[in-house]
This record gives structure tokens, sequence and C-alpha cells, in this order.
């Protein structure tokens, strides 16, 4: 199922919404995917797919993770000045799915904004479990951000601007998931979608990415990409990431404690299967 929605409709977990006689959420039936329009969603499309189950494995080894980077100094709204709080897990979920696509996670330091923005482009998937934020306004929608570790160059902050303003970064990736706390939001259009962090992937060439809708915790979400992942690159059937996607959320909506839609509806692939 895809869905393109209109304005504020973007903000809308569908999967979450109930879908039949018995109560069950949408998602419980069917694979939800997005795409801020149809023809974008014909744009992505085209571009390169993996193949499917095992014999994808050898190209994942380049992929790109990252967890818990050396947090950046962010300027909040009254002019303070403050270091983002340290994440262990998402440490934890990064060194899990690096094991699961054969690479070697970036924490820490490692994790420069610099070094980050230098692998992009050749990364078939792009994994950054870390802070985001997410701007509504017109006017500071492209300082939305993912914090990495700052260096001798740059801030720490990847940018929408940044993204979009840089010309090396043309993406060949799959799939690029942003683990973070709104890095699906942005400033609503009535066309074309939200503008932000998934706008500006997609632009630069990402076949879909994984966004998240609000603040999520920390332990369902590191068992949500866990799953995710487990199910899109180990199910015997080769599902694809929408309906990889669906059994994850499945799984943690079963989950005693997590049944609520906080826990597994928050996060949306947007663009291609």
């Amino acid at each position: 199922m895809v869905i393109v929605p209109q304005g504020a409709l973007a903000l809308v977990p569908f999967a979450a919404l109930p879908g039949g006689a018995n109560g069950n959420p949408l998602g419980a039936t069917w694979a939800v995917r997005y795409a801020p329009s149809l023809s974008t969603l014909d744009q992505v499309e085209r571009r390169a797919t993996l193949a499917p189950g095992g014999a994808r494995s050898p190209s994942l080894r380049g992929a790109l993770v990252v967890g818990n980077p050396t947090m950046p100094q962010v300027t909040f709204a009254n002019g303070a000045r403050q270091r983002l709080a340290p994440l262990p897990g998402a440490e934890s979920e990064s060194r899990s799915i690096a094991a699961q696509l054969g690479s070697q996670p970036l924490i820490g330091p490692a994790a420069g904004e610099s070094t980050v923005v230098q692998r992009l482009p050749a990364a078939p998937v792009v994994h950054l479990a870390t802070h985001g934020f997410a701007y509504s306004s017109e006017a500071k929608a492209r300082n939305s951000f993912v914090a990495l570790a700052p260096d001798s160059t740059d801030d720490g902050l990847l940018t929408v601007g940044t993204i979009l303003d840089t010309p090396s970064l043309q993406l060949t990736a799959n799939l690029v998931v942003l683990s973070a706390c709104q890095t699906g939001l942005g400033d609503l259009k009535q066309a074309e979608g939200t503008v932000g962090l998934q706008r500006a992937f997609l632009a630069r060439g990402a076949r879909s990415v994984l966004v998240s809708l609000w603040n999520v915790s920390d332990a369902s979400t590191r068992a949500l990409m866990i799953d995710f992942y487990q199910h899109w690159l180990s199910d015997a059937d080769h599902p694809d990431k929408a309906e990889s996607l669906r059994r994850a959320q499945e799984d943690v909506r079963h989950t005693k404690g997590w049944e609520d839609p906080r826990y597994w509806a928050s996060f949306q692939l947007v663009g291609a299967q």
C-alpha cells in the first residue's frame, strides 16, 4: 500500500489506524509505505535495487552504520548552547545492525561529520542511529539535522542544507535509515510532502528512507531496527523493505509493555520497495 499524503496528513501514522472490524491496526495486514508525490515515487523506483535474499550480502559489506557519535553542541531557541546527551542504546543498536550487514560501525569520535559525508555516496545502505531534530518553519527547514561527531572542519550537525548543497553527495544507497527522533518531520507543504531530511536524501539519490514522526523510545527503537534488518536480510520469503518494517512493527506491538503505537508506529518507509 502506497500513501501520498497531503499537508498535515504527512504526520499521520497510517499503519496504526484501525484497519478492520476486529480493531487491529492497518499495519497488521498491509505493508504501508509513503511517497512525497507520484512523480517522486516513479523516479525513485527507477533507481537500482539490490539482489534478493542472500545474494545481496556481499554488496552490503560497504554499508555505512553510525551509532552514538560523540555528540555536538546545539543552540536552543533561548540562545543557550548545550551538548546533546549520549545514546548508549543507539550504540548497541548500531553494533548489532553492522554485524548483520557485515560492516564495521562508526562509534563515538570515529563518526565525524566529514568522515560520514565522505562515505555516504558509495554506501549501499546508510544507518544513522543518533539524535535528530526537525524544524517545521520554512525559514528554518534547511537547518533540520541528524547529529554526528564534530571534527576539525565540521560542527557535527548534518543538516538538510548541507545535504542539498554539497555537490559530492550523490548517493547510490538503496536505503537510508534515520534511526533518530523526528526525522520524518519538517516544513509541511500541500504538495510534494514534507520538506526535510527525508526529501533531502531522496533528492540526493537514495531509493528509500526510513524516518520517524516523533520522539522515539530508545529501547523499542533498538528492538524494531534489529528486527527490521533480520526480516529484510534473513526471512526465507525475501520480503521487501515495507513488508520487513510491517513484520518488525508487529513484533514490537506484540511485546509486553510496547503495545501502544507510540512504541512501534513512529517509523515510516518513504520511497521505493
